[in-house]
This record gives structure tokens, C-alpha cells and sequence, in this order.
């Protein structure tokens, strides 16, 4: 049973709340930082030290209330709270700063992460010390934090006239916000402070699609780029990219001339994004006619021994989108925003428009029907006029976006020699964020 105790002292009047502690000998809590307070005051304090007491002698078999665990995180960095951890009532405080836990978190996770996702998490490394700096306690991060972050990347300091602020896009912002979650969250799980300021359901961290940077990249101006490739790890690049998909470097960094199936009109290609779930570590996709004349062109012209499709580039970290945006230019074209990503929307959009179906288009480009409708697929102006010249009820049965239907069968190969190819089911599920974003 807690007692309320007055205390006099040089400033006058003071509580304080005295208990039986865990060792049996009596434990005096001073509520001298609270200012002035009478007994009333002091009641809510004292029933919540009973109930950190009585959790205490349980052996922590009593849950703790709620509130009793918000007001132990209001007494963080006090006195009290100190005097709490001393008794054994609570853990000691955690000292640890921002820069040290942010630090301790990347270190702990990069032996188990691909190479490429460290540079995510130092982006946003930067990020929180330049909003909070990297001598701010762990602990004394509140649910208001997360405002704070949300709006520090979000504003533009150079539009607003802020001293603080980095202007980035929707996407980017509601990325690192759940990075930055993440981090918090592992906090969490040692017990480092008991709130996530950036899990919070007004501020938003799903990444939803952006029509405004959406570009479909016609034939015409494909041919364009692939003219003005200086060579042909260029011209491979930029056909695997626009045929099959590929994400990136990632994906086209580790694929070798063995991977090109001649014989089997296909190709084999890694997927790193994927290999975490059942099957998903490679698919194959057709070796489309367009895609099989630049790689036969390269294998012509590769010294005997060569091992890897392209070896101008070697890492799959590396930006190559500086290097395409001007071989973009060299081919009269204006660059645009997320070229690779582009190039495997607009090959799902093509794909679809021949009526190939869905289960194909989903293991040849590695992603679910859910993403791709999500991410990829749009309707074009192209696509108004085609249905207002074609669309009759006879010929929406045979699928009227169909260019040349006869030939459909003989560009994508045997459907049925490829179907199910890389699963061992046939029917592989993809996980839905599985897209190049």
C-alpha cells in the first residue's frame, strides 16, 4: 500500500509516495518535478507505482494497464523515473541516441538483406539525423515525431523558405517513413521505448501508383533508342528491359549466355527481388523475335569464353539511368521518369493487348495480376480510339486489341510447353508488392 508523504523544503512544500519495495524495506519516490501539487494531485502517481509494485512481485504474470504504461513513459529522462529503475519497478533508462540505435540496426541486419537494400536504409539514416539529429535520445521520441519526419520530407525548404525541408515526392516520403518504422519497431522489440512515432494511421506509408510518371514506350521509339546504343551490352539492356521485363540490374547483372535457351525459345532469368518466396528465385520468359536478333547479334561478336550477357556493368547497385536517359536524347526522344520501370509497364500493357492471358503474363514477367493492375496497366488515348473504331460485341469476344491474332501463337511460342514454367505447381503466387518499384 502506498503513502502520500509531505515534504518541506528551500522551495516550499513538496509529495513524495513511500512503499514496501521489492527488497522489503520502504522506497521513497520524490514528486518534486511535477511543481507544485497537493495530496489530490499526488493519488494518480501513487496508485501507479502500487501497480508497477504489484507487476514487480508477480514476477510480471499481472498484465500492466495501459495507462500505467504511458505514464512510465512520461517520466522518461526524469528523476523519478530514475528512482523507479533504482527500486527495480521499471527498466533502467536506455541512453542510447538516435545515430547509435540507427547504426546498431543497419549493422544487425546486413548480413540477412541483399546488397541493395542497405542504401535504402542509409537514405533514411540521413534522413532522421537531419530532422532530429544524432544526439537525440531514443526514448524521448513521441507519437508527435512522426508529423514532424512526415512533413520534413515532404516539404520543399527552398519553396517554403524553411531552413529545413526536402521537397521529396509522395512516394519517396511514404517509403522511408515505413522504413524508418521499421527501424522503430526493432527499438520496440528490445524494449528500447515503448511508442513507434512513424506507425501511425494518419501518416501514410503504402505506396500507391503514380499516373503522373507513367510513360508507355511504343515500338517506334524502342527501335529509336536501340539504334543509338553505343554497343551491345547497351542494345541488350535495353531489349531485355523492354521485352521481358528485366528489373534493373538486379536482374540482368547475373545473367549468363547459358541462360539463353536457343533451342527452347527461351530465357532463364534471376530474380534476387523474388527469391525469398517458394520458387521465385528465376522464371523464364519467351525469347521473344525482337529480343532473340540483339542477343544473337551479341553472342555473334562475344570473345569465345564470355560468361555474362553484358559486362560493361558488373554490379546490380549500379545507375544506369543517367548513361539511357542520353542515349534517350542521341535518339531524338525526351527522357522519361522511371525508364526501366516504363519499359516492363508497357511490355505488361502489350502483352495484355494481345490477348495473352493472365497466368502467362504473370510468370513471364514475375508479378501478380493485382500488381499489375496496380502498378502497370494503363488505358492509353490510343486505347478510346481503337475501341470506338473496332469494338463490336463479336469481336470483343475474340479480343479486339488483337493486332495480328494469327500470329500471336507463333511470337510467344508453345503456351503450353511454357505453362507452369519455373514452379513446380504451375499456379505460382507472387507476393503483391513484387514489382520494380
Amino acid at each position: 500500500m502506498a503513502t502520500i508523504v509531505k515534504r518541506k523544503n528551500k522551495r516550499g512544500v513538496t509529495y513524495a509516495v513511500q512503499v514496501v519495495g521489492l527488497d522489503g524495506k520502504r522506497v521513497t519516490f520524490g514528486l518534486g518535478h511535477l511543481g507544485k501539487i497537493d495530496k489530490a494531485d499526488a493519488r494518480p502517481h501513487a496508485r501507479q507505482i502500487e501497480r508497477l509494485l504489484l507487476y514487480r512481485q508477480s514476477n510480471e504474470t499481472i498484465p500492466l494497464e495501459r495507462s500505467t504504461i504511458a505514464w512510465v513513459e512520461q517520466q522518461r529522462g526524469t528523476k523519478l523515473h530514475e528512482q523507479l529503475a533504482k527500486a527495480g519497478l521499471v527498466d533502467k533508462a536506455d541512453r542510447s541516441t538516435l545515430g547509435e540505435w540507427v547504426e546498431t540496426y543497419i549493422a544487425s541486419i546486413t548480413p540477412t538483406v541483399k546488397p541493395t537494400t542497405i542504401p535504402s536504409y542509409r537514405n533514411v539514416e540521413r534522413n532522421l539525423i537531419a530532422c532530429f539529429g544524432a544526439d537525440k535520445q531514443l526514448a524521448s521520441f513521441h507519437a508527435g515525431d512522426g508529423d514532424t519526419f512526415n512533413q520534413f520530407l515532404r516539404s520543399d525548404a527552398r519553396a517554403s523558405g524553411k531552413s529545413m525541408g526536402l521537397g521529396l515526392s509522395d512516394a519517396t516520403a511514404r517509403r522511408r517513413i515505413g522504413l524508418a518504422g521499421t527501424i522503430f519497431d526493432a527499438a520496440i522489440r528490445r524494449n528500447l521505448l515503448t511508442i513507434n512515432p512513424f506507425k501511425q494511421k494518419h501518416i501514410p506509408t503504402t505506396v500507391n501508383a503514380n499516373d503522373a510518371s507513367f510513360h508507355f514506350v511504343s515500338l517506334e521509339d524502342y527501335q529509336a533508342i536501340l539504334d543509338a546504343a553505343p554497343d551491345h551490352d547497351w542494345r541488350c539492356i535495353i531489349a531485355l528491359s523492354r521485352f521481358v521485363g528485366v528489373r534493373g540490374m538486379s536482374e540482368i547483372v547475373d545473367l549468363k549466355w547459358t541462360d539463353v535457351l536457343w533451342d527452347k525459345d527461351r530465357i532463364k532469368i534471376m530474380s534476387p527481388k523474388t527469391a525469398h518466396h517458394p520458387g521465385g528465385a528465376f522464371r523464364f520468359s519467351p525469347l521473344f523475335p525482337e529480343l532473340r536478333a540483339v542477343l544473337q547479334d551479341a553472342f555473334d561478336v562475344a570473345p569465345v569464353g564470355t560468361v555474362y550477357v553484358v559486362n560493361r556493368y558488373r554490379r546490380p547497385d549500379q545507375n544506369i539511368r543517367t548513361t539511357f536517359n542520353k542515349i534517350v536524347l542521341r535518339a531524338g526522344l525526351k527522357p522519361w521518369p522511371k525508364p526501366f520501370v516504363n519499359m516492363r509497364a508497357s511490355r505488361a500493357i502489350e502483352l495484355r493487348q494481345l490477348g495473352i492471358p493472365e497466368y502467362m503474363c504473370e510468370e513471364w514477367l514475375g508479378h501478380d495480376s493485382k500488381t499489375a493492375a496496380k502498378h502497370y496497366c494503363r488505358v492509353m488515348d490510343a486505347d478510346y480510339s481503337c475501341a470506338a473504331k473496332t469494338l463490336s460485341l463479336p469481336s470483343a469476344n475474340r479480343g479486339f486489341w488483337r493486332t495480328d491474332a494469327q500470329n500471336v501463337q507463333g511470337q510467344i511460342g508453345d503456351s503450353k510447353e511454357l505453362r507452369g514454367v519455373g514452379s513446380k505447381s504451375g499456379k505460382e503466387r507472387w507476393a503483391r508488392q513484387d514489382s520494380n518499384l
